[in-house]
């Protein structure tokens, strides 16, 4: 999504941009979709992800978890921001004028992100065909926590030592 914007505005800073939504509705759309996807809308890939991190992390470690989700709330609040500032700014500057003769998105670049929008859905509505994928990777991580935790040796230090022999 950045490359394609940046094609079109030639540059990557938020303060630059502004009211693209007008001349770009396709390009919006797909940045909203991507958007939500990443500040963890339930029923796209990001939601799954966070979901079972903060379950773990809580289980683990309260007050972990709560510098976590505290993280996800910033993050999400800097998505939105972002997506507001870069489609509803308003601007009235000869860039922005420039940008109303631009095109929207071809059909190569909608035909390269829409199996990645496939994706996301995919993996927010049947997660468990990519948790399958990892799972045995992820039994053998929390293997190795196990004992530090079991220990009482929850701090971070702890537990990167143990991932230091991996």
């Amino acid at each position: 999504m950045v490359g394609f914007l940046y094609e079109r505005v030639h540059t990557r800073e938020i303060a630059a941009m502004g009211g693209l939504a007008s001349p770009f509705p396709v390009m919006a759309a797909f940045l909203l979709f991507f958007t939500l996807g990443s500040l963890g809308l339930p029923g796209l890939s990001g939601f799954v992800g966070e979901f079972l991190s903060l379950v773990a992390i809580f289980s683990f470690n309260k007050a972990m978890g709560v510098i976590a989700a505290v993280g996800i709330i910033l993050a999400a609040a800097y998505l939105l921001w972002m997506y507001q500032r870069v489609m509803f700014m308003k601007r009235d500057d000869d860039a922005v004028k420039g940008w109303k003769k631009l095109p929207d998105f071809n059909l190569r670049e909608i035909g390269s992100l829409l199996p990645l929008a496939f994706l996301a859905i995919w993996a927010g509505v049947y997660p468990n065909t990519f948790l399958e994928l990892i799972g045995p990777s992820s039994q053998h991580l929390a293997d190795r926590m196990a004992p530090y935790v079991a220990e009482g040796g929850n701090t971070l230090y702890n537990i990167f030592a143990s991932l230091g022999g991996m």
